[in-house]
């Protein structure tokens, strides 16, 4: 494949306006955007970028160790929201379980999700080493923001409560699944990321029930998974760079930090209320004698 910085801005750009003209008119197609226009450009679209920019080199030094642990993180990531409705409630899934409805989310849903990895992973490669970074950073801001439908937010008048809220509900954990993804472009390829992304939305999908949990607690589900996955990722491909020391190795071990994360989520979850038992603040009175 013949490198080009050029072709990667194109496309780029090539995006961003399409996303313009999606928030300014697009979506007032209603349906005809959502079931035909938009799935159509996302694979016309990699249909393009594939025979413009042709077959890339893919590491498959730590592929199946990368690949064992997304699926052992899709799995952690179901079973903690399985859990967390054991201490709220259960309710009825909004979205369509039926076959019919399941193979609509795919083609609505699913298509642009695997089309964007796709890209994203012939993006930062399609440039060489020393501007990766810089197109990393740019596409991991860029689908951050389409992801989170940024230009929803420019439309309300939002205070400050509700700018936080929407903030650590959406935007974070959007931005944390964006790094992991790019970082697997970056060093591995996109079905890593496919896959993480399918599958916990198939769970979404296909749940006749789902969790009726509070936005702080799936908030920091959606952050803390990718983020630990994240970090165990970094350090199997440490592990195999012959250059790491030991001590930069035994630095970068997820196991150290993990303890200490889950202490910190159980703590906020405690303190908001979710668990059965609550804190209680004692009001007391002195009297004098």
């Amino acid at each position: 494949m013949q490198k080009s910085k050029i072709a990667t801005i194109g496309i780029i750009i090539f995006i961003i306006l399409y996303t313009i003209l999606r928030a300014t008119c697009l979506l007032q197609l209603g349906k005809i955007y959502t079931y035909v226009i938009n799935p159509l450009f996302w694979v016309v679209l990699v249909i393009f970028v594939y025979r413009l920019l042709g077959k890339t080199y893919e590491n498959q030094k730590f592929k199946r160790a990368i690949m064992q642990y997304t699926l052992i993180a899709c799995l952690v990531y179901i079973i903690v929201y399985l859990v967390s409705g054991l201490f709220v409630t259960f309710g009825a899934n909004p979205y369509l379980t039926t076959l019919k409805g399941v193979i609509a989310n795919l083609w609505i849903f699913g298509i642009p999700i695997v089309a964007r990895e796709y890209l994203r992973y012939k993006l930062i490669q399609n440039v060489y080493e020393k501007d990766k970074k810089k197109v990393a950073v740019i596409v991991t801001v860029l689908f951050t923001l389409i992801e989170i439908e940024i230009w929803k937010w420019f439309g309300q008048n939002l205070s400050f409560y509700k700018f936080f809220t929407q903030f650590f509900e959406y935007f974070v954990p959007t931005l944390a699944k964006n790094i992991l993804y790019t970082y697997l472009a970056l060093n591995l390829n996109f079905t890593a990321s496919i896959a993480y992304e399918l599958i916990t939305n198939l769970y979404l999908w296909i749940s006749p029930i789902l969790p009726n949990s509070p936005w702080v607690m799936n908030a920091i589900i959606d952050t803390s998974i990718p983020i630990i996955l994240f970090l165990y990722i970094r350090y199997t491909k440490n592990k195999l760079d012959k250059f790491r020391t030991r001590e930069k190795i035994m630095n970068s071990d997820p196991r150290n930090i993990i303890p200490l994360v889950i202490v910190i989520i159980l703590a906020i979850w405690f303190a908001i209320g979710i668990f059965p038992i609550k804190p209680v603040a004692i009001a007391s009175r002195k009297y004098a004698k």
